[in-house]
């Protein structure tokens, strides 16, 4: 339902699923799955009658803006892994509103500061030529879309993803300082500090990880910053394109934006545009992490370098 105020664009708010109703499930030994997030969405306050102000900083709505804080996370055992469809499942449930709808003004020009002009992003895409494939015709290739982050970004940049692209991708999840089931995102340890110049060990401990719980239920496994901003659509079928279906299976592909750093033969993908593992790669590359060439102790923050140098080393 829509909420107008002041007679302008009206703000739009999702049905919400009480804290009491939540399902929790828990299933095997192999695997504790806490369900609590199911149904879950943050409420949109409506403080303001455009959501223009919001790309000030600091901007004059509070409570607006879907940046205000979320309340505290339900706890999770220490052994939880999360059930990575979850946002999916609940995009193709009709009893849930879910992504939540979103006000008429983001389909009109918006400048970086909220203005009607100059609105460099759709003059991009524009130029690009952008189109967005049909979803039904690469279903077939299933794609786990991951991040890193941080507990602070969780009521910002996280609840973008997850109301806006995170959906469409067959599995998302959050890698974060703090774990909390209703994004799905979760904190898991890594060698050395918490900060940006130790990447790669969190990085080494996410596909650990992915490896470990998730390996057999995708094809295609990406990863990124929380910046960014994919169209899954898109993002599956080039991805289905790269292999015949007769060697998907053993398909070996690591895909990106592609960068050449210093040196010679030292490619590699931008690990702030996001890179994709297929599943022959990343079993290969958890078979070789710990060795020599793929830097196992190093503290750096050029995560996506290091990875690179490792796959072109170890597995050619």
């Amino acid at each position: 339902t829509s909420q107008t105020n002041g007679g302008e664009t009206p703000l739009l708010r999702p049905p919400l699923v009480s804290q009491d109703k939540i399902q929790h499930n828990v299933l095997d030994n192999k695997k504790v799955i806490n369900d609590v997030g199911y149904g879950w969405q943050p409420e949109i306050a409506t403080d303001c009658s455009s959501f223009r102000p919001c790309f000030r900083a600091p901007h004059s709505c509070p409570k607006t803006c879907r940046d205000h804080p979320l309340s505290k996370a339900p706890s999770v055992p220490s052994n939880w892994v999360p059930d990575v469809t979850m946002i999916h499942r609940m995009a193709q449930d009709d009893s849930i509103d879910f992504p939540p709808p979103l006000s008429d003004e983001f389909c009109e020009k918006m400048s970086v500061d909220g203005g009607k002009q100059n609105d460099e992003n759709q003059a991009a895409l524009s130029a690009i030529g952008l189109t967005v494939s049909s979803y039904t015709s690469v279903s077939a290739t299933r794609v786990l879309c991951m991040v890193y982050t941080m507990k602070d970004a969780h009521a910002t940049k996280i609840r973008a993803i997850r109301e806006t692209w995170g959906p469409r991708c067959d599995g998302f999840l959050a890698f974060s300082t703090e774990s909390d089931p209703r994004i799905p995102a979760i904190s898991i340890p890594h060698d050395g500090p918490e900060s940006y110049e130790n990447m790669w060990q969190k990085v080494r401990s996410i596909w650990k990880f992915v490896h470990n719980h998730y390996l057999d239920d995708f094809d295609y496994f990406f990863l990124g910053g929380d910046d960014l901003f994919v169209i899954p659509d898109n993002l599956k079928v080039y991805l289905s394109t790269l292999s015949d279906d007769s060697a998907a299976e053993n398909a070996f592909h690591f895909a990106g934006r592609r960068f050449k750093g210093y040196g010679s033969n030292n490619y590699f993908n931008s690990g702030g545009a996001g890179y994709a593992l297929s599943r022959q790669t990343l079993l290969e590359f958890r078979k070789v992490m710990e060795e020599h060439d793929c830097s196992p102790t190093v503290k750096t923050s050029m995560e996506d370098v290091m990875i690179a140098q490792c796959l072109r080393k170890q597995l050619n």
